[in-house]
């Protein structure tokens, strides 16, 4: 599972356990929660990801990634007020551990969007609760050949360019 998806699902269960009154409507997907029939429902997804190398070897890659909880509701006289509470229901959830329990180096509430949507027939309101997680990914080292041995040549005086000693290593293996 990649780090992206482990971070989408660790939010999904964090809001799950906090609002029981959703009854299990909370859903690491794009998709679910707008396509359920029973509303309000939260659905947590990646939007998008920014990277930086940090200019180290092996590249250590530092992401920036844009994560969407999105909160859907009827759109009814309650809607601004429904829209209200959950969006203030998933930040009380999720800025107490801005760390995600050392999942992530950080997570910031970055800007909340109010909008009005059409499901096919029927209106629903969002609220779309962003945050910036910064996470770091290092990858997976390059499998390579055990240092079997090596040629070492010296020039003590380099300007008359005489080899001055020579020898081959042969390292301990393991």
């Amino acid at each position: 599972m990649t780090t992206r998806q482990q971070i989408t699902d660790a939010v999904a269960a964090r809001l799950r356990a906090a609002l029981p009154a959703l009854e299990g409507r909370v859903y690491a997907s794009r998709v679910r929660h707008i396509r359920t029939n029973r509303l309000p429902a939260i659905g947590v997804y990646a939007m998008k990801e920014q990277t930086d190398d940090n200019g180290t070897s092996p590249p250590r890659y530092t992401r920036a990634l844009t994560l969407a909880v999105e909160c859907v509701a009827h759109a009814d006289e309650a809607l601004d007020a429904t829209l209200n509470q959950l969006a203030d229901a998933v930040e009380d959830c999720l800025l107490p551990d801005p760390a995600l329990g050392g999942l992530v180096a950080d997570l910031a509430l970055s800007g909340t969007e109010l909008s009005l949507a059409e499901n096919g027939e029927r209106l629903i309101g969002c609220a779309r609760v962003d945050w910036a997680v910064e996470y770091e990914r290092a990858l997976p080292l390059p499998q390579v050949d055990a240092f079997a041995s090596g040629g070492v040549r010296w020039d003590l005086a380099p300007q008359d360019g005489a080899i001055d000693a020579e020898d081959t290593l042969f390292p301990e293996q393991e």
